[in-house]
């Protein structure tokens, strides 16, 4: 069997599923003799979006059997033959709902479902690539430069390793990263209180970080929460939630999913602004919060 993963979001889990050796047997003949398709996840696009399709055999004498590693990356924009790939990846897409995984309740709890309106944004995703920059329109109503200098916080200097070794790096997303608490639950916000968000949308993800225990910009926390985090939310409306955290030397670091941490746009520029960053789909800049020492989150 191999474990199926498209790595496209960043707050909420990736769509994940398992193939039999039957049913993988005719793309994994197809990546064997297309060898210019491989590359590891550390190569090609790490930003916000489609970041390509992890494979990940279950037993290591089935990746021998097919002259491949043992995990690896298709589609990513950094292969040899980047059309291959995409084929490919089209095709594992295509038939993602009727994996073994879709039928046989394989899913853990929390699991993005695997239904016919995520196949059909994995399909435009796809269709997009290889993916290009796109600039993002700001939200309105964003605290201006004043309010969010009224309250005391703090910071913490830039430092990817205790994000992008394993197996922190698979286990947390830019919730954990903007909150600076590695939980290893692919946190979610309001989950830890009770009151976990029901639509991707800006109401309905601050709400839920409100009760987590954070505050919008301007409604100030006391020294006995030290230490006080400034953070940002934007959303790809109807798909998924990002966060930022401002770090020591002035820029924004953010963790796209269960990718490496980063300081950089979809640009590739370092993010001094997250309201005015490449965020990709990611286009509605929802607002500035505080997290805190008492904030909950799981």
């Amino acid at each position: 069997m191999i474990n199926v993963t498209v790595s496209v979001f960043s707050g909420r889990p990736n769509p994940t599923w398992v193939l039999d050796e039957g049913e993988a047997l005719p793309l994994l003949k197809e990546i064997a003799l297309h060898r210019g398709v491989l590359r590891n996840r550390e190569a090609g696009f790490d930003g916000l979006g489609f970041r390509g399709i992890d494979i990940e055999f279950q037993r290591d004498d089935q990746a021998r059997a097919y002259g491949l590693p043992p995990s690896f990356r298709i589609a990513h924009g950094a292969s040899d033959d980047e059309s291959k790939a995409l084929e490919v990846a089209e095709r594992f897409i295509a038939g993602m709902l009727g994996t073994t995984f879709a039928k046989g309740g394989r899913a853990a709890a929390g699991a993005t479902p695997l239904d016919a309106a995520l196949q059909q944004l994995l399909h435009k995703q796809l269709a997009w690539s290889p993916r290009g920059s796109t600039r993002s329109t700001l939200g309105s109503g964003a605290p201006k430069a004043g309010v969010l200098d009224a309250c005391t916080i703090e910071t913490a200097a830039y430092d990817t390793t205790p994000w992008n070794s394993q197996p922190y790096m698979d286990k947390n997303n830019c919730y954990n990263y903007a909150s600076n608490r590695r939980t290893n639950t692919f946190a979610q916000p309001g989950l830890a209180t009770g009151h976990q968000y029901t639509a991707f949308t800006c109401a309905a993800l601050t709400a839920a970080s409100l009760s987590d225990g954070l505050h919008q910009a301007g409604s100030c926390f006391p020294a006995s929460e030290y230490p006080r985090w400034l953070m940002a939310l934007v959303i790809a409306p109807g798909q998924d939630f990002h966060w930022y955290r401002k770090c020591t030397e002035g820029f924004w670091g953010h963790k796209p999913g269960h990718d490496a941490a980063k300081n950089t746009d979809n640009s590739g520029h370092v993010i001094n602004d997250p309201e005015n960053a490449d965020r990709g789909d990611y286009t509605v800049f929802c607002g500035y919060l505080y997290g805190c020492k008492s904030q909950q989150i799981a």
